[in-house]
Formats: C-alpha cells, structure tokens, sequence
C-alpha cells in the first residue's frame, strides 16, 4: 500500500493511515486483519521492535513518516537458517519509513488539559543510524479513552471505560544490527496506574421455582506498579548455524481495595441503588423486606507483589550437504507471589436487621510460587522444495506451591484500621487460624510432548501458490498433587496423554483469488484441585465444592474462507467465511440454588452439546473516489449448564442465540477532502429450555457522517457525528440513544 494515496487528517498517527487501507481493519483493541487473516507482528522497515507493542507503533509514529505498508509471510529464525520455509514463519505488516525519517532523530509531543481536570502529557522519540534503532516514550494522562475523529470506529458506548485511570509510563527499545549476523534488541519500561471505577449489575435469575433479581454494586481503587525488560541475541548465518538467547524479567506491585454491596429479592426493583441496599433495614423499605433473601456489605483490601523471571535458549543447526535442520532448546523460568488480604462482611437473611454472619478475615496469600525447566530437540527433514517433516521431542519438569492461610479475628481485636490493611498483634490473629478453609497445594508436573508434522507447499509461478500444513502433538504429563485442607489429605497422582488429533492448516490462490481452511481437534483435561473433594465456605453464599468425576472434554473448531478480487486493479474484493465449533464434555460450574437463602453450592461438571457457528460476507468497492464496505454476519451458539432449585438434583438447561448483524460504510474523496457515512446493527434472539425463561430480542444500532475537508490558508477540520441506539431489553436502563461529536 502506498502511504500517499490517501486522504488522512492533519497530524495523524499510523493507526488512522492502517484503518483506511483497503481489506484491512483495525479494532480499538490493536488487533490488525488483512483480508480477514490477523496479523501476527507489526514491524518497522523490515524488524521487530518495541518488542510486539502494536500501541506503541500505532499511537506514535506519524503517518507522514510512511512510505510503504507491505504485508507478508515472513520467514522465521529456523527458516532463515535452512534457507527455506519450515513453516515458522509469521504474518506481519511491516511499515516502511520515508528514506528522510531514516536517519536521525524524529520526535513527537501531545498535551492538553480539560474539564473535569483532565490531563494528557506524551512525548514520542526515534532515532536511527545505519545499524541501530532506539525509541524512547513518556505518557501521562487520565483520560481512560481518545476518540478523535475518523472515518470508522469500533468504539461503542458499551465499551467505553468507566471511572477515572490515571496513567504514568515509560520505556525506552532499541535494535541494534552491526553486520548480517548479529543483532541485539530490547526493551526496558515502567507503568504506574491509579484506578477509581465502579459497577452496577442487575441480573435476572431464571429459576423454574420463580425467577429471582440480584443487584450488585462495587466500588473500586487499584493502585500498580510494573517493571518490565525483555531482550535478545542473535546471530544467524544461514545455511550453517543460527544462537537465539532470550531473558526477560518482570516485578511489579498492587494495593487493591473494593467495596462491595449487593442484595438479592424474589421480585424485580427499578431504580436500586448502593446506598437503598446499605439502608434498607433503616424502616423505610418494607417493599423491598417483603421480598428480600439476602444482603451483603462487604470491604476487601489486597496488597501484594509479584516477580516473574526466565529465558531461553536456542541453536539451530543446519546438516551439511542437506537442507535438514535440527534445533536444540532449553529453557526454564521462575515466578512468585505474595499477597495478604483484608476482608469484612455482614450477611442477612430475609427480614431479620441482625447479621447472621459477620467476619474480619485476613487471608496469608503466601509463599506462592512456580517453576519449569526443559529442554527440547526439534529434526527438519527436507525432502526437497516442496515437502518437509518435522519431529520433535521435548521434557519438561514444572513445580508450584500456593499456600493460602485464613485467620478470623475477633471485631473487637481487628480494631478500625483493619480494612484499611493493618493487621492486629500475632497474638490474637493467630488465634483465630481456620484451618477448614486454609490450604496448601502442590502440584508436580514431569511433561512428556511428542511432536510430528508435515508440510506441503507449492509454488505454480509467481502469484500461484499451494500450502497445506498438519501438526500432530501428544503431551504426556505425569502429575503428582499433594493437597492438604482441614482434615483432608490428599496425594494422587494422575498419567494422561492430551492429544491433540491434529491442527491442518490449507492455503491456496493467488493474488487475486484465495482459499483457506483450517481445523483443529484436541482433548482438554480438567484442573487436578477441581478433582479434590473439598467444601470451601469462604464465600458463605456461593460454597464451592471439587468434584473428583471429571472427565477431558474433547473440542473441535474448524474455521474457512475464500476471497477474490476483482475490478481496476483487483481493489473490489467479495469474501466468504464460515466457523464452527463443537465441545464434548465441556467443563461447567453448575451449581444448586437455596430459594430460602439464597445460598448457591456449586461444582464443575462434565455437560454435553456446547456448540457454535458463524458464517460473514464481506464485500469491498474501491473505483474513481468511491469506496463501500458491507460485513453481513449470521450466527447461532447453543451453551448448556446445569442448575439445582431446592434440591441436589441438577437439571441440565440449554440457552440459545441467534444473531445477526450488518456492517457497512461508504466514503467518497474528491480531490484532498472526503466524506463518509456509515451504518451498523446487530441483533441478538436468546431462547432457552427452561420453562420460566424470558426470550430476548435485542437491537443495537450505530450510525453517523464524517468530513475532513481542506479550507485555504493550510488550514483543515476534520469532523464525526456518531448517534447509538439499543432497544429490546428488559431493563429500561439498557434502553439507551447516546451520540458522540468530534471536531478538530
């Protein structure tokens, strides 16, 4: 693509120029599709850098500074050495620079201050020799969202963050390539966060005892600290010998605290609020008396570090007088955990003011820690240019410790500042040691992992090509598990094969027409603890039970597509693509409800008939200033879980939703200036098998204009006007018509 050829606001930085290239999009998470394959890497001028942070490129480099944007496979690190495509390599974007912006230093700066007190501070710098890159990057602000003006986004108000976070970071990369063989890149960066939020949740409870109505509302303040390096060396001499050395380091720190409050009524209430819910044994509730099942107030006060550490090590060998490769690897890594938690709450029940429970808990959260060491070899056998088979086997050891220790403290010894985190003498906390919901879990792991795959590839002529690809991994785990909590003891050991029947991956075409299919089935296996037959009570309305007849579940997922181009120079192109995925004993938290209560107890299960598929049309007009877009998408899951009213018996229940929705937008540039519209909706039918189940049928509808016109003297407004509609829910408050404006 080349950069030039469109029409992007004054200032503008690459994200705005990716959104506009034909076939390709962009969501406001980073994730990057290219005629509906995502792209694995973003590069600069042909190498990694700022060590995979898409935003940092995205958000940063100015797209003025762009010659280029290519798209490809590149070759991996084993391809490289070979001399052939193995199958490693990745799908990536690679931005070329304007030969003026590669040499020297290049620098970009924000800032601005608002109503509210808002607040933005950046500064952006890039230098460049002939053999190194170095960026540096400082960003300051709490404005939790930038929406500027753009042809297309994918924001939607549902989306939008809450609360105020307040951001300060930095970092610097660097790539530095002396000669053909080495290179040496990394990247050093801190981040500190200060989050105030909250959330509100009204939820219906579809219970064929009558359905129940829960309200929910937490209030938040998270304050982190990280630390983050990562780094490696190369060297590469193809056709020889190729070292990849590869440590990273991360720290960082937490002080969580949350307020939570949250009631539950056999009938629905508009309105509720936190502070209705804090007062409503205060006499002026009876309504709400008359229907409550519980309440609780809770504070919740975690503070906390974390490190985490490792690396890896690996040659690549090429065998003389063959195109065979054969890489050696090792590898190992370490982390650990330490939090204490401060917790309080008071339950009731129905209509009684008097708590029926009431705790000063404070949980000791350590030590916690994980390891693994390994090492794998890896054989290449090229047959010639167009087949290859790759072997492989790897051993691995993994240990983890979690220790958890629960200590109730009396009221009377937790004092005022308890849930502000300070703990009273070790006297009286100690005292109150519950041993019934402490535990210490260690878990052993020695991996067996066989790997076998072939690849075919084809090459008819320049454009014309074939690929197909099929993996077959078995790992082969022995774990040993010693699991202690009260009187319970537990140490087994458990010998399973995860299979993983095969991963085919099939691409053929050209350039302007192109077929893929890719496929995938394995076995999943439940986690050992959740096998444990243990009773937690530490949430006494929600008791979590193990359940030690857990079974692997089996999944399958299969996903296709075919394009072609068509038109001037092939920029019309009509896509097609389908996904579809079955999983067989698929794993469910299902759980029995008290209606007295309230009080739900739960497991997971094995439940069958999970399922989904999806099918989109895509559609893309590019000619003579005019370009269309239009996504039509159908699709239809069906999730199972397992509910018990009143009794142990758990009844299975199947939810339905059918969904479709259409996405267009139209743009339309003369000379310097364009003009677009746009249009989106979605509608979701959720049906189920229970017999007091409401069906829903919900819409969700976006629509709005754009203008970025050039007025004389240089100057330039760019401008988008953004109206959002939902309609069909049951609670009126989701009912919404919001509007966004943007001008510059």
């Amino acid at each position: 693509y080349n950069a030039d050829a469109f029409q992007l606001a004054e200032g503008s930085m690459l994200d705005a120029l990716i959104e506009q290239l034909p076939g390709v999009t962009l969501d406001d998470n980073g994730v990057i599709k290219v005629n509906g394959r995502t792209v694995e890497s973003l590069i600069l001028n042909g190498k990694d850098f700022f060590n995979g942070n898409k935003e940092l490129m995205l958000k940063n480099i100015g797209s003025y500074m762009v010659k280029n944007v290519e798209v490809y496979d590149k070759a991996g690190f084993r391809s490289e050495i070979a001399g052939t495509d193995i199958g490693d390599g990745r799908y990536v974007m690679d931005v070329k620079l304007k030969r003026e912006y590669m040499m020297g230093i290049n620098m970009n700066t924000e800032a601005g201050y608002g109503s509210d007190n808002r607040y933005l501070g950046r500064i952006f710098a890039m230098g460049f020799t002939p053999t190194a890159q170095i960026s540096a990057f400082f960003n300051a602000n709490n404005l939790n969202e930038s929406q500027k003006p753009q042809i297309y986004s994918s924001w939607v108000p549902e989306e939008m963050p809450t609360g105020v976070t307040r951001t300060l970071s930095g970092g610097v990369d660097y790539n530095v390539t002396p000669n053909d063989r080495w290179t040496f890149r990394g990247s050093v960066s801190a981040n500190h966060t200060h989050e105030t939020d909250g959330t509100d949740i009204v939820q219906e409870n579809y219970l064929w005892g009558g359905n129940t109505y829960s309200y929910r509302f937490n209030r938040l303040d998270h304050r982190r600290l990280a630390l983050e390096t990562d780094h490696s060396v190369e060297y590469k001499r193809p056709s020889h010998y190729g070292m990849q050395l590869k440590p990273y380091f991360r720290y960082s720190r937490r002080d969580n605290r949350s307020d939570d409050v949250s009631a539950e009524l056999n009938s629905a209430f508009n309105d509720m609020t936190m502070e209705f819910i804090r007062n409503i044994y205060a006499g002026n509730s009876s309504a709400a008396i008359v229907n409550l099942i519980n309440r609780r107030i809770e504070t919740d006060r975690i503070k906390g570090h974390s490190l985490h550490t490792g690396g890896t090590l690996m040659q690549t060998f090429n065998i003389p007088r063959t195109g065979d490769l054969l890489s050696i690897e090792v590898y190992g890594g370490y982390d650990n955990r330490h939090d204490e938690r401060f917790n309080h709450f008071d339950i009731n029940f129905g209509a009684d003011p008097v708590p029926a429970d009431v705790a000063n808990r404070y949980y000791k959260n350590f030590p916690q820690f994980h390891s693994n060491v390994g090492a794998q070899a890896k054989y290449s056998l090229v047959i010639n240019r167009g087949l290859s088979f790759d072997f492989g086997y790897a051993f691995e050891h993994l240990y983890g410790r979690e220790t958890s220790s629960l200590f109730n403290i009396e009221e009377e010894a937790a004092g005022a500042g308890f849930t502000e985190g300070k703990l009273p003498s070790a006297i009286e906390h100690l005292s109150g040691f519950d041993r019934e919901n402490s535990y210490i879990s260690r878990l052993t792991t020695d991996r067996h992992k066989l790997y076998a795959g072939i690849r075919v590839w084809k090459n008819y002529n320049e454009s014309e090509r074939f690929w197909m690809q099929y993996r077959f991994p078995i790992d082969i785990d022995r774990q040993r598990l010693h699991y202690t909590r009260g009187d319970i003891d537990a140490n087994f050991t458990r010998t399973s094969a995860v299979l993983n029947f095969g991963n085919m991956f099939i691409q053929t075409g050209n350039d302007k027409k192109g077929f893929w299919l890719n496929w995938d089935l394995k076995s999943l296996k439940p986690d050992m603890v959740s096998m444990v037959d243990f009773t937690d009570v530490t949430n006494p309305l929600f008791i979590r039970k193990g359940n030690p007849n857990l079974k692997n579940a089996l999944k399958f997922a299969a996903d296709m597509s075919y394009q072609f181009s068509f038109g001037h120079k092939s920029r019309n192109q009509l896509r097609f693509c389908a996904d579809f995925d079955l999983t067989d004993n698929a794993l469910s938290y299902g759980y029995t409800y008290d209606s007295a209560t309230g009080i739900r107890t739960g497991s997971y299960h094995n439940v069958k008939g999970n399922l989904g598929g999806n099918g989109e049309i895509i559609y893309t007009f590019d000619a003579n200033g005019f370009r269309i877009y239009n996504r039509l998408q159908g699709g239809r899951r069906t999730n199972v879980d397992l509910v018990g009213y009143d009794s142990p018996v758990l009844t299975r229940s199947k939810v339905y939703d059918l969904n479709f929705s259409d996405q267009m937008y139209f743009t339309y540039t003369f000379g310097t200036n364009k003009v677009s519209a746009s249009f989106s909706g979605t509608n979701n039918r959720y049906s189920s098998t229970l017999a007091d189940f409401t069906n829903q049928n919900t819409w969700t509808f976006r629509s709005g204009v754009s203008l970025l016109y050039n007025l004389p003297a240089n100057f330039q407004i760019s401008t988008d006007f953004t109206v959002f509609n939902r309609r069909g829910y049951t609670d009126a408050a989701l009912n919404t018509d919001n509007f966004i404006w943007n001008a510059r």
